[in-house]
Parts: structure tokens; sequence; C-alpha cells
């Protein structure tokens, strides 16, 4: 009598196990896709991150270089001669003749040092005191990474006049 209770239980089963673990399966699938999305998407993030690092390094070893032809030139204690004055409405974004040598030295102003005191006038022919008398210029430099990506420094630097 068991084997016909048996046979007659199994005989209504429909199959609603193999479909529950289809179902599973299923779910264990999609987390899976979605957690390989996840990272890949994270080492792209990582990888900008540090390809945007390399453009700000590569700027400001552009900036250090412009500030070094400025400490070893006669013509930035001498200014004007070659180096431009800073325009009025001057924005680094638009001016695009600099990207060229990636930096542009721009001359701001004659003025005396923050040493030197107040009431310096530095502009006076007969001013004894010129070595405490600096040229400022504003060094625009930009950088570039092999994606693409770049970075733009600015620095002030001032030039003792001799």
């Amino acid at each position: 009598m068991q084997s016909t209770r048996t046979h007659r239980f199994l005989s209504k089963q429909s199959g609603s196990t193999l479909i529950v673990t289809l179902i599973i399966l299923i779910l264990v699938m999609l987390l899976g896709v979605t957690a390989m999305s996840t990272s890949d998407t994270q080492a792209k993030l990582t990888g900008n991150l540090q390809f945007e690092n390399v453009a700000l390094n590569n700027a400001e070893i552009m900036a250090s270089t412009a500030e070094q032809i400025l400490a070893n030139s006669a013509v930035a204690s001498s200014y004007p001669v070659t180096i431009p004055a800073v325009p009025t409405s001057y924005d680094p974004l638009t001016n695009t003749a600099w990207q060229a040598t990636g930096y542009e030295i721009m001359y701001v102003s004659t003025d005396a040092s923050p040493y030197a005191g107040l009431g310096l006038d530095c502009t006076a022919p007969n001013n004894s005191h010129n070595y405490d008398c600096v040229n400022t210029f504003i060094v625009t430099a930009m950088g570039t990474s092999a994606r693409g990506a770049s970075k733009i420094v600015q620095t002030y630097y001032s030039v003792a006049l001799k």
C-alpha cells in the first residue's frame, strides 16, 4: 500500500523545484554580473585619477621650468623686453597661444618686496634701494597625460631687480 501512495504523490508533482532552482540561479548570475560591472567601473575611476595626477605633475613641472627661465633670465629683472603684460581680461582657458610650449609667462607689476618695508617707490629713477624691488610675473602652465587629461596651474613668481 505504501508503494501506491508514494507513486501517487510523485505523479502529482509538477516540477516546481526545477523552476525555483532556475530562478535562484538567474538571481545569482545577475548578482555576479552586477559585481563585475561595479568592479570594472571602479578600476576605470582609479585609472582616471592616476592620469589626472600625471597631468597635474606635468603641469607643475612646466611651471617650474618657466620659473627657472625667469630666475636665470636678465630679461625678467629688466622688464619690459619680450615678456607680455597680463591683459585686463585674461582667462587661461580661452587663451590658447601658450599651449604650444606648455607654459606662458606674463608680467604683472614692479613693486617693493614684502621685506622692503612700506613707502618704497620702485619706479623712481633715483631709488638707491632697487635690490628691494621685484618684478612679479604670472606663470600659467598646462600638463597633459596619455589619456588626454589636462590640468592648468598658475603661479606668481617674483624676480629681484638688479
